[in-house]
């Protein structure tokens, strides 16, 4: 279920996997549903990132989502930079320049994510 908010009324709205849209409460309970009138128009996309809750525009958060993404496998393998004998440690630093090189893939951030070893 996709959560979008209505910019008119600030109501949060949920798009339901049949192309519905249901008006929720700030407990997240349906309140209306379905929702008749079209409102395509008044609606801001938001994003949950896992910790905090983003609103605006489509692309501008997923490149948002993507960087943080990056930068945390970026931190979660710092580990392995000072460990010259470790038996995967050319695999990671590989890895490590693929998350470095993916902000700048041309389509950046709907390409493919680097793997880590």
């Amino acid at each position: 279920m996709k959560l979008i908010i209505n910019k008119l009324t600030q109501q949060v709205i949920a798009k339901t996997t049949d192309d519905n849209y249901i008006a929720l409460d700030e407990n997240h309970e349906v309140i209306n549903a379905p929702i008749t009138h079209k409102i395509e128009h008044d609606i801001t996309a938001l994003f949950w990132d896992g910790e905090k809750l983003y609103q605006g525009d489509f692309l501008e958060n997923k490149i948002l989502m993507a960087k943080q993404w990056r930068n945390t496998e970026l931190s979660d393998t710092d580990w392995v930079v000072p460990v010259i004998d470790h038996t995967q440690r050319a695999a990671y630093m590989t890895f490590r320049q693929e998350l470095r090189d993916y902000p700048s893939q041309a389509d950046f951030p709907n390409g493919t994510r680097p793997i880590k070893p």
